[in-house]
């Protein structure tokens, strides 16, 4: 497990792992953007956009029970969830 506060390093460890077949996992200690409440959600990343242009960074899972979350980083405000840390567990 490795643990990321800036989730562009998140995005690239999860790009290399993928490269390599591996089962990936993630759990996030963020805020939920709508109610600002501090929430944590694990799930299998089934995405990642990371645009260093248009500054754009952004993980997409499905949690356990299917429901698609999307994870921006620090003052996201499109995503579902702000993360503060990220957990890649492999």
């Amino acid at each position: 497990m490795r643990k990321f506060v800036n989730i562009t390093r998140a995005i690239d460890m999860i790009r290399i792992l993928q490269q390599l077949n591996r089962k990936i996992a993630i759990r996030v200690i963020g805020r939920d953007t709508r109610t600002g409440k501090q929430v944590v959600v694990e799930g299998e990343p089934v995405d990642t956009i990371y645009d260093v242009y248009n500054g754009i960074a952004r993980i997409t899972i499905t949690t356990k029970n299917g429901e698609r979350l999307t994870i921006g980083g620090w003052g996201a405000t499109l995503e579902d969830i702000e993360t503060d840390v990220i957990e890649v567990i492999s």
